[in-house]
């Protein structure tokens, strides 16, 4: 058994200190405790699964925020952010170890992020906005094969996270229209260390430092996109056509980047006709192209096979909503 209280506690605080400039600012205080009972006679014999004993953890911290937008015109202005933020290690990871020892003794993973933002409305109607962003995580939980293939979760050490991201929404005439976001980001092991031991390799390491700073962050896409355009005819009121473009970039499989996910990109197709108030027509193409492709790809470190999470095939769907 496991029993979870978590009590958040904030304060908001906004105030327009100038006619241009809005101050924004937040305290959080996160109480997070874990009651955790193993109701189990004895140990966990020839199972080769531990179970921790049973105990309670408690979790405190202070999270503040701050931000600042200055307003530019009346259609456009500049933002600033800054927040900290903390998670508590979940329950699964704390108290069901498999092979781990010490698995209770996770610490939370805390984030320092930074963020720099323009956003307004052109006068040809073009919605925008673009940011810049850095943020810095430690203590971060991560899952290794350590030991002789033994499942083992820890606290690894440092990264960095930084990027742009960028979206834009308009008109291109009275029957078209689009929109399109996407991001680049630099996702990077600072300080990411552990302890790697083998007894049943031939070689019997014992301890081993594994070190994978510098490295790019596993399963982290560099770029990320998605395209869509809208065609509303003005000869048939309440029907439109939409067609989507998803992009996903390629990224290594695991902390080693020995191994990469070339990326995909898919094309929907979608349509909705409104017969009346009460009544409506929708259809759907996912994945127009047949596309064969993995929605998440890796493998664990010290092991080389890569497992795949099949994306959906050429779907077709169609349906009627109705309001009485």
């Amino acid at each position: 058994n496991a029993t979870q209280t978590s009590i958040s506690p904030y304060l908001h605080f906004e105030k327009q200190l100038s006619k241009q400039l809005l101050i924004n600012s937040g305290l959080r205080y996160d109480v997070f405790k874990v009651d955790y009972t193993d109701n189990l006679a004895g140990t966990a014999v020839n199972t080769g699964k531990l179970r921790p004993d049973s105990q309670t953890k408690d979790y405190e911290h202070l999270s503040p925020k701050l931000g600042l937008v200055y307003q530019l015109s009346n259609q456009h202005d500049i933002y600033t952010n800054y927040r900290h933020a903390f998670r508590a290690p979940s329950v699964s990871q704390l108290f069901r170890s498999g092979k781990s020892t010490n698995s209770s003794d996770l610490k939370p993973v805390k984030s320092d992020s930074f963020e720099i933002g323009l956003r307004g409305l052109s006068t040809s109607g073009l919605v925008y906005e673009i940011a810049i962003y850095h943020m810095e995580k430690t203590d971060d939980i991560v899952s290794v094969n350590n030991s002789d293939n033994d499942r083992v979760s820890l606290n690894a050490g440092e990264t960095t996270h930084q990027g742009i991201e960028l979206s834009l929404t308009g008109n291109l005439n009275e029957e078209f229209s689009f929109t399109a976001s996407g991001s680049y980001s630099e996702q990077s092991y600072d300080d990411f260390a552990y302890l790697y031991s083998c007894f049943s390799c031939a070689t019997r390491i014992i301890n081993q430092e594994i070190n994978f700073s510098g490295n790019d962050v596993g399963k982290a896409p560099k770029t990320l996109a998605n395209i869509s355009l809208k065609y509303e005819p003005i000869s048939i009121s309440k029907l439109f056509i939409e067609i989507e473009l998803e992009h996903v970039g390629e990224y290594y499989t695991d902390e080693t980047n020995e191994n990469k996910y070339g990326g995909h990109e898919l094309i929907n197709l979608r349509s909705q006709f409104d017969v009346n108030d009460q009544v409506q027509l929708y259809a759907r193409l996912q994945n127009l192209t047949d596309k064969r492709y993995s929605t998440y790809t890796s493998n664990q470190v010290g092991d080389s096979d890569i497992s795949y999470r099949p994306g959906t095939p050429l779907s077709a769907f169609a349906g009627v909503r109705a309001r009485f």
